[in-house]
């Protein structure tokens, strides 16, 4: 749904993008709601048996889990209805206001995009990013937040498999009495992992590098030795067994990310290809500058898409002030921004058959799957927590448990990204004027044979210099109200050199002579030019004398209505009256 600016046209009705995530949301919540009520009645039962131990551990588990429901429930009910306002989706710079001057640091960002015909992608940094960009060659093309997340979550993987490696060489390499320690150490070190791409934001810099690469190769081979070494002195913590779970930890987050790369596949764009866009000429005009800018103004509202007002990034009016001087303009605006291609309704079987989707509904699949087994386990957790099972078999559950429920909240975090993206379509339309003017006085007429004369005092422009830029910008948005990031610049040679001939034709239509325009101004010209030709004692000059006077008289209220056939005179000058008059037309005498 959207907000429907012109009824007869459903354009920009978007449909909800995330249909399918909210399927796995309520899904979660409601194994989630049902696996809390579970461990909360059974924290009642244990209190009624008077165990103070197994109730806590029941309840906190069961308020944490129906926390989680919450949370999950509450992001799907916000995504059931998508609505686009009137002010989505966000300019790429700061708008103008009506009637202001001014620019910003973004607009000029777009004047030296415009003016390069090019797009300024950031260069990735380090020695991993290298391999990344190597390995896949369009990311460089994609959207700065795809980007960011993909190195980050490459930075992920490679540390997931490192460690993945160590603990296989510790686990194989060190004795029983190392074992549990080497477990506990690379269980907290899965979990860090883990829970680092959830606390740090995905446009945040990814910052694993050689030196946590060194420090897990030393750690392999050296930690067990270390250990080993030490472990007569170290508690002895047989009963804290956690290498399967470390292994399935390990496992289950290389999965995730592995899918989601599967998913960054399909989200690649192909290098754009740019086409110049330039349109320069060369005018000369008398008139003021602002009056080409008037008309810049009208041209652009015409051409507003879906009647909706441009965004107007950057406006410069020309000052001109003194006899002669230069002067500079500008004006740099965007059209609403227009969904890119069809957009069809998604549904489950839309999203498991589109390449596009399938490796997002995976890795939502995956994340619903995790906390299907987290739920389990600490249902399980707390079935034991009376203690009628041994403690080794109360932690798996309970590490297992709590391990799952944080892969699977990552994985439907990563997928949401990627369910949020919409391409959009616009014109951005750059228009420069600069030149060099000075003031002259023009008048028309002679000044000793003609009655009425005509002067003007003129601003004239010489070989003023016109730019007209247009581009067809393409944009992608990853939320409603997430930034707009250009991933597409096309020229639009032919709406550019359309725009600048209207401007130059417009420029010179103008008139530089004062001249009577209006029915009034007509009228009265007539009378004047009637005493200039009038004679004294002629007869037909005074009748055409009165017929312009008459002609010329301007009633503010509506005249009456003749009575047909009377006819009258005026009883002071004897000049005949017609038909509906109320005064003389000679001498103004009101008549009977």
């Amino acid at each position: 749904m959207s907000y429907e600016f012109n009824p007869k046209s459903t354009s920009l009705e978007f449909p909800n993008p995330f249909t399918v995530e909210n399927y796995f949301f309520f899904a979660s919540a409601a194994l989630e709601t049902v696996a809390a009520v579970t461990l909360l009645f059974l924290g009642r039962n244990y209190f009624e048996q008077h165990n103070g131990a197994s109730s806590a551990i029941s309840i906190a588990a069961g308020i944490a889990i129906l926390t989680f429901a919450v949370l999950h429930a509450q992001r799907a009910m916000g995504q059931l209805r998508f609505f686009f306002g009137r002010s989505l989706p966000v300019g790429l710079a700061p708008e103008m206001s009506q009637g202001c001057d001014g620019y910003s640091r973004d607009s000029e960002w777009l004047k030296k995009t415009v003016r390069q015909n090019a797009i300024d992608y950031p260069v990735p940094e380090g020695a991993l990013n290298g391999l990344l960009y190597s390995r896949i060659r369009d990311l460089i093309f994609a959207p700065v937040p795809i980007q960011r997340l993909a190195q980050r979550q490459f930075h992920n993987a490679l540390a997931i498999l490192a460690t993945l490696i160590s603990f296989l060489v510790s686990w194989a390499c060190s004795s029983t009495a190392s074992a549990s320690w080497m477990g506990l150490f690379y269980f907290v070190f899965s979990l860090f992992l883990l829970l680092r791409p959830l606390e740090v934001s995905p446009g945040g810099k990814a910052d694993m590098g050689s030196r946590t690469l060194i420090l897990l190769v030393v750690f392999t081979i050296l930690g067990p030795v270390a250990i080993t070494t030490l472990g007569a002195g170290l508690p002895d913590i047989s009963w804290l067994w956690l290498s399967e779970q470390t292994l399935f930890v390990l496992v289950a987050a290389l999965a995730g990310v592995s899918m989601f790369f599967g998913a960054l596949l399909q989200q690649m764009n192909k290098p754009p290809q740019t086409n110049p866009a330039l349109e320069q000429r060369s005018l000369s005009m008398n008139c003021h500058p602002n009056q080409l800018m008037g008309e810049l103004d009208r041209k652009l509202q015409m051409e507003w898409t879906e009647q909706i007002p441009n965004r107007r990034y950057s406006r410069i009016s020309p000052q001109v002030s003194g006899g002669v001087g230069t002067f500079q303009a500008e004006i740099l605006e965007e059209t609403q921004p227009m969904p890119e291609g069809g957009m069809e309704g998604m549904d489950l079987a839309t999203a498991f058959s589109s390449p596009r989707y399938l490796w997002i509904a995976l890795i939502d699949t995956l994340g619903l799957a995790l906390i299907a087994i987290a739920l389990l386990f600490l249902v399980v957790f707390a079935l034991t927590a009376d203690q009628t099972a041994g403690i080794k078999s109360m932690v798996v559950f309970l590490t297992v448990g709590f391990a799952a429920l944080l892969s699977g909240n990552f994985c439907l975090r990563v997928g949401h990204l990627l369910w949020g993206r919409f391409d959009f379509k616009s014109q951005l339309v750059w228009t420069t004027m600069e030149g060099n003017y000075q003031s002259a006085k023009l008048a028309f007429g002679n000044q000793f044979r003609d009655h009425i004369q005509s002067q003007k005092e003129i601003i004239n422009i010489e070989t003023m210099t016109l730019r007209v830029w247009v581009s067809e910008l393409h944009t992608v948005i990853f939320d409603r109200n997430s930034p707009r990031h250009v991933v597409g610049l096309y020229g639009l040679p032919q709406h550019a050199r359309d725009l600048a001939t209207h401007l130059c034709r417009f420029a010179g239509e103008q008139s530089t002579l004062v001249s009577p325009t209006s029915q009034g101004d007509l009228q009265k010209a007539a009378l004047l030019g009637t005493l200039n030709n009038s004679r004294g004692g002629d007869p037909g000059a005074q009748q055409a004398l009165m017929d312009a006077v008459a002609g010329a008289q301007v009633r503010s209220k509506a005249d009456p209505v003749p009575t047909p056939g009377l006819q009258s005179c005026c009883g002071r000058c004897n000049t005949p009256a017609r038909a509906g008059d109320r005064f003389c037309a000679l001498c103004g005498t009101t008549l009977a």
